[in-house]
């Protein structure tokens, strides 16, 4: 499909440009973003994340990118038609406000490395990615890759690890 390989190759060139080298301090971060592929994981299991992380007072933005119909999608999720024939993005209220909001920190909740999700990743404007996975091809787009063992202790492991991480 023509509008993935050039949505790939948007991806390819945001990453570029898409690391950051600043320093990370869980407990000076505010604004933490939460993307997410909601084929893989549950609106509720998601909201356990953000449980998790404004409990230690942090701001938390979500959204999820799906690619199944499921009929249940979360109200903050978008789509493949949301990219335009040439992989522009198309005005979406909860993802224009997501992509403008400059984020301390992002979390990438995705083991399938879609390309849109990928490409939605560069676009954000966080000074910290966290992925969870080892993948080889993950290691351009992240500044940390946290890997979690059992679905029911990702998230407790990605806080543990971004709360051990101590940067002046």
């Amino acid at each position: 499909m023509l509008k993935t390989k050039i949505i790939s190759f948007k991806y390819q060139l945001g990453l570029k440009k898409n690391l950051s080298s600043k320093a990370y301090n869980f407990k000076k971060a505010q604004n933490v973003g939460i993307l997410y592929n909601t084929n893989l994981f549950l609106t509720y299991q998601v909201k356990e994340l953000i449980k998790l992380l404004e409990a230690d007072h942090k701001k938390v933005t979500s959204i999820g990118f799906h690619t199944l119909d499921r009929g249940n999608v979360p109200p903050s999720s978008i789509d493949m038609e949301q990219f335009n024939f040439f992989g522009s993005l198309k005005p979406h209220d909860d993802l224009d406000i997501f992509l403008a909001k400059q984020f301390d920190l992002c979390i990438c909740i995705d083991e399938s490395n879609h390309v849109a999700i990928n490409y939605l990743l560069t676009r954000t404007k966080a000074h910290f990615k966290v992925g969870i996975s080892d993948e080889e091809y993950n290691k351009k787009k992240f500044d940390l890759i946290v890997k979690c063992g059992s679905a029911n202790k990702k998230f407790s492991e990605i806080i543990k690890y971004l709360k051990i991480i101590e940067s002046k």
